[in-house]
């Protein structure tokens, strides 16, 4: 269990969404965050002509479906970081703020912050929450064997920090559920090409699932690109919004493919739901291939409206129903 903390935050304009500063009982680090807007109005405060390392973060680098909901971070370090953090003002239009980790003793040096400058790098690119704007990935730097336990120590304070800041991409994803193995697993039915077999399939698939009459299923819309690079080719689906309520139940994602297919045509068993960026939203791990639907549930002429968004039902709903109609009855 972690070290319980005393924190101090000081807002000196009195604006909570402007600069802050962030400091814990009886050390002598200090953190401190401030939107873009307020550079020009901060940037001589004497905070900024000391050795730090600093953060910039932001959303306007994304123009991938596949990581949209990420924020882009860029990690820097400088021996007076005003300088550092004027020239990213002029020339990287990406960042909306910036957190500033100095000391208030001086202690630090160039071998401590490009430590640091390391150790955040390595972190980012391991936890995955982020889109890294760094170009050049710096080798660990040698430092002492005592010097490297105490910036080790520095490191462990500044991570406990970020949460206050509102920077969650240094943190390692933590399954937010975990699918248990349930005694009926419709999984164990191999698929047949041939329809004379699927059809016979399908019926003792829905004689085995009659008893899941809970909603443990999801259903999402896919266009034809993120469907084949997402959900086939990656085993997982990012990006959805699933309420508190609905999290421990979920045990199967089916998907419907929009225009020109409009049908579920598959379902994959969820192993684990993983937080995914600072929007509130999910990617839900695949305990198994997905399986392709056979014959596809299909918008049909009962149906007025597509999926546009997340709606949960049954799997042994999805897998009797003919067509969107026989779903959309009591899911939502």
């Amino acid at each position: 269990m972690p070290d319980a903390f005393t924190l101090q935050v000081f807002v000196p304009s009195g604006d909570p969404e402007g600069l802050r500063f962030f400091e814990i009982m009886n050390w002598t680090g200090k953190g401190l965050i401030f939107p873009r807007d307020g550079w020009e109005n901060i940037k001589e405060r004497n905070e900024f002509s000391q050795i730090g390392i600093y953060i910039l973060y932001g959303y306007g680098n994304n123009q991938s479906i596949d990581n949209e909901d990420l924020p882009t971070i860029y990690i820097g370090q400088g021996d007076v970081i005003r300088n550092r953090i004027s020239s990213h003002y002029q020339n990287k239009d990406f960042w909306d703020s910036c957190f500033v980790f100095i000391s208030k003793d001086n202690s630090l040096n160039r071998a401590h912050i490009t430590w640091l400058e390391y150790a955040l790098i390595q972190r980012a690119t391991k936890t995955k929450r982020s889109i890294l704007s760094n170009k050049v990935e710096p080798n660990e730097p040698h430092l002492s064997e005592s010097d490297k336990a105490g910036i080790e120590s520095i490191l462990r304070k500044i991570y406990q920090i970020f949460p206050f800041a509102g920077i969650r991409v240094f943190e390692t994803p933590k399954p937010v559920s975990q699918v248990k193995d349930i005694e009926i697993n419709p999984y164990t039915i191999p698929p047949s090409p041939e329809e004379i077999y699927a059809q016979e399939h399908r019926r003792v698939f829905i004689q085995k699932v009659t008893a899941l009459n809970e909603r443990d299923t999801v259903i999402v819309p896919a266009q034809r690109k993120t469907f084949e690079d997402i959900f086939l080719a990656q085993n997982r689906w990012y990006q959805i919004r699933i309420g508190g309520g609905m999290l421990n139940k979920i045990k199967y994602l089916a998907v419907y493919q929009t225009d020109p297919i409009r049908a579920i045509t598959h379902v994959a068993p969820v192993d684990r739901i993983e937080p995914y960026g600072d929007q509130g939203k999910y990617v839900l791990y695949f305990s198994e291939r997905p399986r392709e639907l056979s014959p596809p549930v299909v918008l049909g002429s009962k149906s007025k409206l597509a999926i546009q968004g997340p709606i949960y039902t049954s799997i042994g709903k999805l897998m009797s129903a003919k067509d969107l109609s026989d779903i959309r009855q009591n899911s939502n």
